[in-house]
Protein backbone atom coordinates (compact mmCIF):
# COMPACT_ATOMS: atom_id res chain seq x y z
CA UNK A 1 0.00 0.00 0.00
CA UNK A 2 1.52 3.22 -0.89
CA UNK A 3 0.47 4.62 2.55
CA UNK A 4 2.71 2.54 4.68
CA UNK A 5 5.90 5.21 4.48
CA UNK A 6 7.42 7.19 7.27
CA UNK A 7 4.21 9.46 6.80
CA UNK A 8 1.55 6.77 7.51
CA UNK A 9 -0.64 8.34 9.87
CA UNK A 10 -1.73 5.52 10.79
CA UNK A 11 1.92 5.13 12.69
CA UNK A 12 1.71 8.79 13.46
CA UNK A 13 2.42 9.54 17.49
CA UNK A 14 -0.35 11.36 17.65
CA UNK A 15 -3.20 9.23 16.24
CA UNK A 16 -1.94 6.50 18.49
CA UNK A 17 -2.15 8.39 21.48
CA UNK A 18 -5.51 9.62 20.86
CA UNK A 19 -6.72 5.98 19.57
CA UNK A 20 -5.35 4.52 22.73
CA UNK A 21 -6.97 7.09 24.86
CA UNK A 22 -10.45 6.86 23.19
CA UNK A 23 -9.69 2.35 23.18
CA UNK A 24 -9.22 3.10 27.22
CA UNK A 25 -12.33 5.40 27.61
CA UNK A 26 -14.47 1.97 25.80
CA UNK A 27 -12.94 0.10 28.40
CA UNK A 28 -13.87 2.02 31.30
CA UNK A 29 -16.97 3.08 30.45
CA UNK A 30 -18.20 -0.48 30.02
CA UNK A 31 -16.46 -1.63 33.43
CA UNK A 32 -18.60 1.28 34.93
CA UNK A 33 -21.52 0.16 33.43
CA UNK A 34 -21.15 -3.53 34.14
CA UNK A 35 -19.62 -3.25 37.42
CA UNK A 36 -20.90 -0.14 38.86
CA UNK A 37 -23.67 -1.80 40.21
CA UNK A 38 -21.70 -3.71 42.24
CA UNK A 39 -18.58 -1.76 43.60
CA UNK A 40 -20.60 1.72 43.45
CA UNK A 41 -23.46 0.27 45.56
CA UNK A 42 -25.97 1.97 43.39
CA UNK A 43 -26.89 1.26 39.07
CA UNK A 44 -27.12 5.24 38.88
CA UNK A 45 -23.65 5.30 36.92
CA UNK A 46 -24.82 2.87 34.53
CA UNK A 47 -25.73 5.49 32.02
CA UNK A 48 -22.43 7.25 32.18
CA UNK A 49 -20.95 4.13 31.62
CA UNK A 50 -22.58 3.65 28.59
CA UNK A 51 -22.45 6.96 27.36
CA UNK A 52 -18.57 7.09 28.04
CA UNK A 53 -18.45 3.55 26.00
CA UNK A 54 -20.44 5.09 22.97
CA UNK A 55 -18.45 8.16 22.96
CA UNK A 56 -14.81 6.56 23.47
CA UNK A 57 -16.16 4.26 20.64
CA UNK A 58 -16.93 6.89 17.95
CA UNK A 59 -13.87 8.52 18.88
CA UNK A 60 -12.21 5.82 17.97
CA UNK A 61 -14.20 4.80 14.87
CA UNK A 62 -13.53 8.62 13.90
CA UNK A 63 -10.04 8.45 13.99
CA UNK A 64 -9.28 5.01 12.56
CA UNK A 65 -11.56 6.13 9.71
CA UNK A 66 -9.36 9.77 9.39
CA UNK A 67 -6.09 7.61 9.36
CA UNK A 68 -7.24 5.68 6.62
CA UNK A 69 -8.71 8.24 4.82
CA UNK A 70 -5.53 10.37 4.79
CA UNK A 71 -3.31 7.14 4.42
CA UNK A 72 -4.93 7.10 1.11
CA UNK A 73 -4.17 10.11 -0.39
Amino acid sequence: MAGDGPSDPRRDGVYKVIRLVALMDVVIGLAVLILGGAVLGTTDYRYLGLGMAIAGGGVFVFFTRLAAQAARR
